[in-house]
C-alpha cells in the first residue's frame, strides 16, 4: 500500500488557489468559470490573423501559427463548439490568441486542465465566483451545500 509523505501533503495543503481558477503552461495561460474556459496564447506583436488557424471540435483543439502546429491535442472534456470562438487581441502592448470555450452543456464543474496531458490544478483550491445556489446543477449544488455544512 502506497503512503503519502507528510511533507508532500503539507506542501499541497499550503499551495495557493489557482489564479483565475486556471493555470499556466509552457504554451498558454488559462482561466475558467463553471461554464467556460479562456485560453490565452502569447504571440508576436506583428502576427496577423491570417497567419493563425484555430480549429475547435467536440473534444479537440488545433492551433497553427505561421505554418507551425502549436497545439494539436484533445480537450480534457467535451466542449460546445457552436458557442466557442477565438480572437487575436492586443492588451498593454502584448498580443495573444484568446480562445473562449463553452464547456459541454450541463457540465457546470471545474476542469483540472484544459488539454489532456497538460499540468493539472487542484480544483479543491478554487475560489468560485459569486453565484446563486439555484444557478448550479444538482451535483455541484449538493457539493457546495455539503462543504458549507461540514466546513
Amino acid at each position: 500500500m502506497a503512503t503519502v509523505d507528510s511533507s508532500e501533503k503539507k506542501e499541497e495543503d499550503n499551495s495557493p488557489a489557482p489564479v483565475g481558477n486556471g493555470g499556466t503552461t509552457e504554451r498558454y495561460t488559462w482561466t475558467q468559470t463553471l461554464d467556460e474556459l479562456h485560453v490565452y496564447i502569447p504571440v508576436s506583436p506583428t502576427l496577423k490573423s491570417k497567419e493563425v488557424s484555430v480549429k475547435l471540435s467536440l473534444q479537440h483543439l488545433f492551433v497553427k501559427i505561421q505554418d507551425k502546429v502549436f497545439i494539436d491535442q484533445d480537450f480534457l472534456e467535451k466542449i460546445n463548439v457552436d458557442d466557442s470562438l477565438w480572437t487575436l487581441e492586443t492588451s498593454h502592448d502584448e498580443k495573444f490568441i484568446h480562445i473562449s470555450v463553452q464547456k459541454w452543456s450541463g457540465q457546470m464543474h471545474w476542469w483540472e486542465s484544459v488539454l489532456v496531458g497538460d499540468p493539472k490544478i487542484n480544483t479543491q483550491k478554487i475560489n468560485p465566483e459569486n453565484s446563486k445556489l439555484s444557478d448550479l446543477e444538482g451535483e455541484t449544488r449538493t457539493t457546495v451545500l455539503f462543504r458549507l455544512f461540514t466546513g
